[in-house]
């Protein structure tokens, strides 16, 4: 299975901002600056080629071998070109080495802080490199041949991988892929020629982010790992699929290998049912404690995004019984009244995160309430806001926001009451970031305004919410992960997005009211 080096990437260019033809002939997407990293045969010019046949968004590529009329220029042009390029409303590739820190500096200042600059790094190994640099013929840049290598080598040598802290928005590594050898069962008998290779968690107490031996984290950072390649391999598949003239029918793998046209095409369903029995039984095999984790009993805030329906897991049952029995919870509970409980998340998302339970029969989530439940919704509302203030006296620099999860993983209504810091250990993959990020959080004003107007809270697409890409709730700007993004916000100062300072959606000190801080 020949993997093409650039389409992850690509796809996350064109996917990232809901690149769809019509909005873009609307004029609706802003321009964006793509800087290419990589050593002379690493292929970025081929990438250029791809993401622009395939990408409705109209580019610019800029290329130092060519800005001079077709032959070889300077910076100074290749910066001009591209200035010209974003003021006529396209994007740009940066088709050069960029190797060096200093050799981007100034592109990353081109169309100011409001165009979103992205690194793509096709950091290859050195020996690739310059085999295919030495054997390709009319390189437009004449970097072929015997002289290649030398010159492969020498910039190899002063190579800065580029950091989010130089201006990026993104960074995106593409990496060679791991060849099987010929005698593999799966080269002999299925024709795959090379594998996506994802690291194991790391133990090492000697390099960093080491996890401890901590079994858990570990099934944790795989799942989440292996979860992204598959949803890339997806989206990649849908992404040619679209451009495709051919059936719709077309296999996963004839998709990604022409080659394998001719084999049988597994239907979904059957594929989904093996790997489930495959799970089931590895399952037997572990330790109950890791069998829960997996299972998601230890931590019953993770948000699946999934339908409810009425069978609820056992775990999930904990928010109705503290509800329906608080004096056998004190241990938790930390105000008790006639219609609602509070008490602190158990996996607090940020600095302050407490529910409001509802104490009412039939309520496990916010599409069993109706109009008739409007009292209790403003009663809730005004305990938190009680709490919120509170809070503010303690500390006068924290924001909140009042709201509702349109399809939560815990039985029982219940209102988060939320800082917007989201400084917390618990705050750990891309579901927790965008359940109280994205449409799917619904402010408590909202809900208590559309079910008096309409008798009920209107249904969403939880799925694509949670599987958005993570964007700061400040500036809107995109992360590739959440270490990435946690940096980001601990020192983002940009006003909160005008929606959310309308309607009382933030709860902040009087005196920092229209700062958006």
């Amino acid at each position: 299975m020949e993997i093409d080096r650039g389409s992850t990437s690509h796809d996350q260019i064109t996917r990232k901002h809901g690149e769809d033809k019509e909005e873009e002939e609307r004029g609706k997407l802003n321009p964006i600056v793509v800087l290419l990293v990589g050593a002379p045969g690493s292929g970025k010019s081929t990438f250029c080629d791809h993401v622009m046949k395939n990408c409705p968004r109209p580019w610019a590529r800029i290329c130092q071998d060519t800005i001079s009329n077709g032959k070889s220029g300077t910076k100074i042009q290749c910066l001009a070109s591209a200035g010209t390029a974003l003021k006529d409303g396209k994007s740009v590739f940066i088709d050069r080495c960029n190797l060096e820190r200093e050799q981007r500096a100034e592109f990353l200042k081109l169309g100011g802080p409001k165009v979103e600059k992205h690194a793509v790094v096709l950091d290859l190994p050195a020996k690739l490199c310059i085999s295919r640099s030495v054997k390709r013929s009319g390189h437009e840049g004449n970097l072929q041949g015997g002289k290649a290598a030398a010159v492969v080598n020498r910039m190899l040598q002063k190579k800065e991988l580029p950091k989010l802290s130089e201006g990026f928005t993104r960074i995106t590594f593409c990496q060679d892929e791991v060849p099987l050898p010929p005698t593999s069962p799966l080269f002999t008998r299925e024709g795959i020629t090379h594998v996506i290779h994802v690291l194991g968690p790391n133990m090492n107490p000697h390099r960093p982010n080491c996890l401890n031996n901590d079994y858990a984290q570990g099934c944790e950072v795989l799942r989440e790992s292996y979860s992204s390649l598959f949803e890339g391999f997806a989206s990649i598949v849908r992404c040619h699929g679209g451009s495709s003239k051919g059936s719709s029918e077309t296999s996963l793998e004839s998709k990604i290998s022409p080659t394998n046209g001719d084999q049988k095409v597994k239907r979904e369903s059957i594929y989904e049912s093996d790997v489930n029995k495959k799970f089931k039984g590895l399952q037997k095999d572990l330790k109950p404690s890791v069998r829960n984790y997996l299972n998601k009993k230890e931590d019953p805030d993770k948000e699946d995004g999934g339908g409810m329906t009425k069978a609820w897991n056992s775990w999930a049952q904990a928010l109705y019984n503290i509800a329906m029995h608080p004096d056998k919870h004190k241990n938790v509970v930390m105000e008790i009244l006639d219609d609602v409980v509070v008490l602190k998340d158990l996996y607090p998302k940020a600095q302050r995160h407490l529910l409001v339970l509802a104490r009412g029969e039939g309520l496990d989530q916010l599409a069993d309430v109706c109009r008739e439940h409007l009292s209790l919704l403003k009663t809730m509302h005004a305990v938190g806001l009680k709490w919120a203030e509170k809070f503010l006296d303690e500390n006068k620099s924290l924001v909140f926001r009042l709201g509702y999860h349109s399809a939560p993983s815990m039985r029982q209504l219940h209102l988060h009451v939320i800082s917007q810091d989201f400084d917390s250990k618990h705050l750990k993959n891309k579901k927790h970031w965008n359940s109280f990020n994205t449409p799917f959080f619904r402010d408590s004003v909202d809900v208590i305004q559309e079910i008096n107007e309409h008798g009920k809270a209107t249904s969403k697409n939880e799925d694509n919410f949670l599987s958005m890409e993570l964007r700061c709730h400040r500036c809107q700007s995109a992360h590739p992960n959440i270490p990435r993004l946690r940096s980001h916000i601990s020192s983002c100062q940009a006003p909160f997005p005008a929606a959310l300072l309308q309607n009382s959606r933030l709860v902040f000190m009087p005196s920092e009211e229209g700062t958006g801080k």
